[in-house]
């Protein structure tokens, strides 16, 4: 399906792709890499993407985030403020 949106787009001569939104990132990202015109390229699309991995790429990069946690059930949200005041992550 990609290699057929990437003919479609080709043929009308693209110098680049801008996605409209946040759910166009992937393609944007997938296409522009196609085309061969300048890209952010796929390795790093989900951080475009998901704010929680955004933040945690920022932080893998060395440099300053806002502290997060990924929750999965209510008790760690209504947990997470009292254990990150204390320290524990």
């Amino acid at each position: 399906m990609l290699s057929e949106t990437v003919a479609a787009v080709a043929a009308h001569r693209p110098v680049a792709v801008v996605a409209a939104g946040e759910y166009g990132v992937e393609l944007a990202d997938a296409l522009s890499e196609e085309l061969g015109v300048p890209t952010n390229g796929r390795q790093l699309s989900p951080a475009r993407r998901n704010k929680f991995v955004m933040i945690e790429t920022v932080r893998a990069a060395g440099l300053r985030a806002a502290r997060q946690k990924l929750v999965e059930d209510e008790r760690a949200l209504v947990d997470w403020p009292a254990r990150s005041a204390a320290g524990a992550w």
